[in-house]
């Protein structure tokens, strides 16, 4: 009786190998494991064969267990039973240990874009050391990631640190890793109101729209293009200085750029007082028992006087254009109707470093120096006001007074 001969049922073949590891550098006496991964994972036979070869160099068991038995240049060979693939792992054997001292990476910090990759490139010292393999590994997977390679990955926004250890660990080395989105360019500015009138004295806050509203960068720069008509502070408040017009520039980080046309008038109240030292103003020597000797006026019913009241410097020095208070020298403005003054602004020359502190000696409170508007401030209810210049000196362009 002849009998019909057929293939084995649900035999899966292997179709290759690989090995944890293609190339190694050791000292004779160290041992190492090896694995072998066969392919595909549900092969049926997935018995492998180790082999090392020369002898007199490497040894290896058939677990993957390698030993250095010599000095030289070997080869770790794993083969498949079935089919007879085989995966090498390449080891160049010293005849005696040279520890890694130290690792420098380059760059030290990096920035990235989330998305974007970079390559840090490593240098093992010394350059005879006997492994310079690396590991590598990341403080914060997610904000990047890092490869066998040394190539980094932005994921996510963030900062973290990036490692490369020597393979006993003992030495590493990292890199600054700070992951941004990516940058978004501003494109527009929008300024509420789109024109400013207002009068000397007055101040108008400019509200500013950046757009797109997810802008990387929404910072801007205020500036008025006649700082002797008015002035502007960082955060957009226009004062008016002197009857005139000018235009409001606002600038973003990336040079777009928005202006706004300012127009001053003259003050429509009449318990304002604006002065300047001008042919308009009589200044004459006036003797006050307090506070000295100075220049005076009485104009709209206010007595404006500046004096001299410590110290040795000149105490105030009237020129073509302004006033200069110099310091521990005083403005004193008194009501002399009776009414009580709840306000005075002072307008400084086009100069940061003239626009300084000043104190009030005399009413409510004292005044408040805006330099990036080149003001200054006092509120309060006094018939009398006395502010003395702390810092340097202060050089007043237009002073404004307001009643109750």
């Amino acid at each position: 009786m002849l009998f019909a001969c057929t293939p084995e049922a649900n035999v899966i073949p292997v179709t290759g190998v690989t090995i944890s590891e293609t190339s190694r550098i050791v000292a004779v006496g160290d041992d190492f494991d090896l694995t072998a991964t066969v392919l595909p994972e549900d092969a049926s036979n997935r018995k492998v064969i180790w082999t090392a070869t020369p002898s007199g160099v490497l040894e290896v068991t058939q677990g993957g267990r390698v030993s250095a038995k010599g000095p030289g240049e070997g080869s770790v060979i794993v083969s498949t039973a079935d089919g007879g693939f085989t995966a090498v792992c390449n080891v160049s054997v010293k005849a005696s240990k040279v520890d890694v001292e130290s690792i420098v990476l380059v760059p030290s910090a990096l920035d990235l874009e989330v998305g974007k990759s970079a390559v840090l490139k490593a240098t093992v010292l010394p350059e005879d050391a006997t492994d310079k393999s690396l590991r590598w590994e990341s403080t914060d997977d997610n904000v990047a990631t890092v490869n066998d390679y040394g190539i980094v990955k932005a994921v996510g926004p963030g900062a973290c640190i990036v490692y490369a250890f020597s393979s006993d660990g003992r030495v590493r080395a990292g890199c600054s890793i700070t992951s941004k989105r990516e940058s978004v360019a501003v494109e527009s500015i929008i300024l509420e109101p789109a024109s400013v009138e207002l009068e000397v004295g007055e101040s108008v806050t400019v509200k500013a729209t950046v757009l797109p509203e997810d802008a990387t960068d929404k910072s801007l720069k205020w500036d008025i293009a006649d700082q002797v008509v008015a002035g502007v502070g960082s955060s957009g408040r226009v004062t008016g200085r002197s009857v005139g017009k000018t235009t409001l520039i606002v600038v973003a980080s990336n040079g777009i750029v928005k202006y706004c046309p300012v127009v001053v008038k003259k003050s429509s109240s009449p318990s304002s007082f604006f002065a300047t030292n001008d042919s308009a103003q009589t200044w004459s020597q006036n003797v006050d028992g307090t506070y000295g000797t100075g220049f005076s006026t009485t104009t709209n019913g206010l007595f404006i006087g500046y004096y001299k009241h410590t110290g040795t410097l000149s105490p105030v020095v009237p020129t073509s254009s302004h006033i200069r208070i110099y310091k521990n020298s005083v403005l004193c403005i008194k009501s002399e109707s009776g009414k009580k003054i709840k306000k005075i602004v002072i307008a400084c020359v086009p100069d940061a470093s003239y626009c300084n502190d000043m104190t009030g000696l005399e009413g409510n409170s004292g005044a408040t120096a805006d330099k990036s508007a080149l003001t200054i401030t006092w509120t309060g209810s006094s018939s009398k006001v006395v502010l003395m210049a702390n810092n340097g000196q202060v050089r007043m362009e237009k002073l404004s007074v307001e009643t109750e």
